[in-house]
């Protein structure tokens, strides 16, 4: 599907970094095995088991030439979680330093984050995602980008809904189909929408 391909080419695009960087090819074994870590790390995460979670990123990145950006926002979310405000403000200095212009439109609202708003430090790394994000957005169609962020929000809200249930209640098929029928519906308007942005403005 769309997403292995666009997670295929991400990590053929971090690879070619790597090899330009350092001039030789990445060590498989090494990558697997900060894969195999990541994968428990997301795993515990899922059981709520927060601080293993923690532990298991924390060896993931032991192998640097492998750390991606969104881990080490994932690894602040599950030390927030744990309680280890320190560790928690370290992966996200990280993943700024890791990309100068990364910003997230979602961090104010990200609930796994809310244990540590309020820490002083918040509010810097606060004031530095909007710089980033007044830099990057001067140029933008603001009305069509806060457009496509509603369209963007409602697709995945409901898919968000969608996993959860098939995930906590798996037996409640009543429930799961009629989630499913309530996706397509947002489909098939979010399409409707889209093809008229692309209609107006090409």
């Amino acid at each position: 599907n769309m997403q292995s391909v666009a997670i295929s080419l991400e990590d053929f695009k971090n690879k070619s970094i790597r090899v330009m960087q350092t001039g030789t090819l990445p060590d498989v074994e090494e990558s697997q095995k900060y894969n195999s870590l990541i994968s428990k790390a997301d795993s515990s995460y899922m059981q709520q088991n927060y601080q293993e979670a923690e532990r298991y990123f924390t060896h993931a990145f032991d192998f640097k030439n492998y750390v991606r950006g969104q881990h080490l926002y994932n690894a602040a979310c599950v030390a927030s979680l744990a309680g280890h405000k320190d560790a928690a403000f370290w992966f996200l200095e990280e993943r700024m330093k890791a990309e100068p212009e990364w910003y997230s439109l979602n961090i104010e609202t990200d609930k796994d984050l809310l244990p540590i708003h309020d820490d002083v430090r918040w509010n810097e790394i606060m004031n530095a995602m909007h710089e980033r994000q007044t830099r990057k957005e001067a140029n933008y169609d603001i009305p069509l980008r806060n457009q496509l962020l509603e369209i963007a929000k409602d697709d995945q809200a409901i898919r968000q809904e969608w996993r959860m249930t098939s995930r906590q209640q798996p037996q409640d098929t009543a429930k799961i189909d009629s989630i499913f029928s309530v996706m397509a519906t947002i489909d098939s308007v979010n399409q409707q929408k889209i093809f008229k942005i692309l209609d107006s403005r090409g």
